[in-house]
């Protein structure tokens, strides 16, 4: 018992660690996210989200924080969540590949001045860098979140994108710091657009 109570701290000093390296490098980059991404917004249009795995998880997450509500009550605000059809994801990976599932979403339903918001737990997934180029193509400007591994997802945005990446290769620390920029991120949208302050 003693050894697992261990591992259980050693799991909360490394979370803490992490968030506190990802701190002072990402406030100011998470600050224009959510500048960026309410810009968006006050020009009435949307947010699309996309990753893998609990990516996939954190992108449904922040739609329904947007669609529905984050701390305080007020009005929905347009998100679209590309994970969250299953006939479409499984059509396009038989008909074509699944590194399209998401690009082809994209190119469909996006318009130029939206937003497309990235978790990228695996920076190197073909189907986030497919999305990326098709946000570019469609004169999106990309918000991607990621992990401390250089090149991928990371290595096509341009200087109009934001990258907050977080400085770890421990997924599951990685993930953890996805919600917390999340959360602050759909903190900042509130107070920016409804004056909702955390209580």
């Amino acid at each position: 018992m003693p050894d697992i109570r261990n591992h259980i701290t050693e799991q909360f000093a490394e979370n803490i660690e992490t968030i506190s390296m990802s701190m002072d490098p990402l406030a100011d980059a998470i600050a224009d996210a959510g500048e960026m991404i309410v810009h968006s917004l006050l020009h009435d249009r949307k947010i699309l989200c996309c990753g893998n795995g609990a990516g996939a998880a954190l992108a449904q997450l922040f739609t329904s924080n947007l669609l529905n509500r984050f701390a305080h009550e007020r009005p929905s605000l347009p998100a679209l969540n590309l994970n969250a059809d299953g006939a479409v994801l499984s059509g396009i990976a038989d008909d074509n590949s699944y590194n399209e599932v998401f690009s082809k979403q994209i190119k469909a339903l996006a318009q130029p001045g939206d937003i497309l918001l990235v978790f990228a737990t695996n920076n190197h997934a073909t189907n986030l860098i497919q999305s990326i180029r098709a946000a570019h193509d469609r004169e999106l400007c990309v918000v991607c979140i990621t992990g401390d591994d250089e090149g991928g997802v990371a290595a096509l945005l341009d200087q109009d994108d934001v990258e907050l990446r977080i400085p770890s290769d421990n997924l599951p620390r990685i993930i953890e710091a996805q919600l917390l920029i999340l959360h602050c991120i759909c903190e900042l949208i509130d107070g920016f657009l409804f004056g909702c302050e955390e209580e």
